[in-house]
């Protein structure tokens, strides 16, 4: 009888009646928004979260896990300014050089080798930020991020609770391999997709250390320290910010250098071109000649005296050039000299956009290739045919 007595509630979530001082749902396991000591338990983690978020709070916690207070990480703000100012300082030191070997205007700028320069010297101290709060997330110093085999040990400590084993990373090519094992679980450790941080660890180690990933479901602070999430946050878009300035900066420049050089390199290939064209017909010419394959229009051609031309409308299609059918068609005409002895041989090309006048076979280059857009006319009585 006392059982029916007591008041009923329903559950908020699923309905089911219960008693209106339970403390929670015995069907689905909400807790009763009603009972005065779970309301004072709500104030009260409300709380937590509200001085969590504007950094009031010197302990948080995750998932029940109590977290550690540190004593041996450093100050965060002091990490910030020494990475960041070596950072700047190092690019200074990089405009520096650039400046006083001459690098003084953009054309001269994206053909060196700073643009590369600046953007492995951004990849480097990101890296380094990051790492530094990696481990400052651990519990671990930051400044291990600079001592180049020491962080190892750092990492194989984070990683395997294990110093010494984090040096099985210098042993060769097994040192390399346990590197992306050693990745792998860090990406675990910190509840983060292990084989994307094995693959990718360039991306996905700024992720964990920039991020709120936590370290095995721990934040670990400073004893003391009552620094605001809001300054550390502002410290790392400082980094970033600068990180993403720099970086892309220097693939911009990077890119302009390359695509300056693609161009080059497409120009050469061009005029390379033209130096085999030109080998080829006079090889053809000489052949015929040798032959007696010459037929002009009214004269008769004569291997003793006079000059004669041999016209091409289409050099590439009328001695089949290689890919000739892929490009303008190139005019020609080829000179034969036979006033002086060896018979000499003269060509002249263009496309309409590069090409050479009248010049002797034996000092065509590319560079003789230059910005040319029509032949000469020949003289009409001199212009001969290949009679095959």
């Amino acid at each position: 009888m006392n059982g029916d007595s007591i008041p009923k509630i329903a559950c908020p979530k699923c309905g089911e009646m219960m008693n209106a001082d339970a403390r929670y749902c015995m069907r689905c396991g909400t807790i009763n928004p009603n009972l005065e000591t779970n309301k004072i338990l709500k104030k009260n983690i409300q709380t937590t979260i509200d001085e969590y978020k504007s950094g009031k709070a010197p302990l948080i916690k995750e998932k029940s896990s109590i977290a550690a207070a540190a004593n041996n990480t450093g100050n965060r703000t002091f990490a910030f300014y020494v990475t960041y100012l070596l950072y700047i300082v190092t690019l200074i030191v990089i405009g520096f050089s650039a400046y006083k070997n001459g690098i003084n205007t953009l054309d001269f700028l994206i053909i060196s080798e700073y643009p590369e320069l600046v953007i492995i010297v951004s990849l480097i101290f990101i890296y380094i930020y990051s790492t530094e709060l990696i481990f400052m997330k651990c519990n671990k110093q930051w400044w291990a991020g600079f001592i180049p085999i020491y962080n190892l040990m750092i990492t194989g400590d984070i990683t395997f609770h294990n110093q010494y084993i984090g040096l099985l990373s210098l042993v060769p090519v097994i040192g390399q391999i346990f590197m992306l094992v050693m990745f792998y679980k860090l990406g675990e450790k910190f509840k983060y997709n292990g084989w994307l941080t094995m693959i990718f660890f360039v991306i996905a180690l700024p992720i964990i250390g920039l991020s709120d990933h936590l370290y095995e479901g721990k934040v670990y602070v400073t004893e003391g320290d009552q620094r605001s999430l809001e300054k550390d946050y502002r410290h790392k878009k400082i980094f970033v910010t600068t990180f993403m300035l720099f970086f892309l900066c220097g693939i911009a420049l990077f890119l302009m250098g390359n695509m300056g050089k693609v161009r080059k390199t497409n120009e050469t290939i061009e005029k390379t071109y033209y130096v085999l064209a030109s080998k080829r017909v006079v090889e053809v010419v000489k052949k015929s000649v040798e032959e007696n394959q010459i037929n002009c229009a009214s004269v008769t051609y004569s291997a003793d005296s006079g000059v004669y031309y041999i016209s091409y409308p289409d050099v590439g299609n009328e001695i089949h050039l290689p890919l000739y059918m892929m490009r303008e068609a190139i005019a020609a005409y080829v000179k034969i000299d036979n006033s002086v002895q060896p018979t000499q041989y003269y060509v002249s090309m263009t496309d309409g956009k590069y090409g050479f006048q009248e010049t002797a076979i034996d000092e065509i280059t590319t560079d003789t290739v230059k910005n040319y857009t029509s032949l000469n006319v020949v003289p009409s009585d001199n212009v001969c045919r290949i009679v095959k």
